[in-house]
This record gives structure tokens, C-alpha cells and sequence, in this order.
């Protein structure tokens, strides 16, 4: 959340992913499947 704040012009969609990326490394994922993961599309629930 620091980040958002501290750049309001930064782009949310980014913001988001990077916030994910560092939730799946907390537990163990490696770093590039943790971005990866971040950054894939949302799947369509509708």
C-alpha cells in the first residue's frame, strides 16, 4: 500500500500485480513462477 500512496500516477493494475507477486514469494514460490502467476489474466466467472 506504501507504494500507492507514495506515487499516486503509478498505474493500479501494476500495483496489484507486483502486491500479488510478493504474497506467493512470502510462502516459498520462486520468483519467476511467483511473477509469472501474478501477471496472468483473471479467468472469466461470468
Amino acid at each position: 500500500m506504501e507504494p500507492r500512496f507514495a506515487r499516486p500516477e503509478a498505474d493500479g493494475d501494476e500495483a496489484a500485480a507486483d502486491l500479488a507477486e510478493m504474497a506467493l514469494r512470502m510462502p516459498g514460490v520462486p520468483p519467476d513462477d511467483a511473477r509469472e502467476v501474478a501477471r496472468r489474466p483473471l479467468p472469466d466467472i461470468g
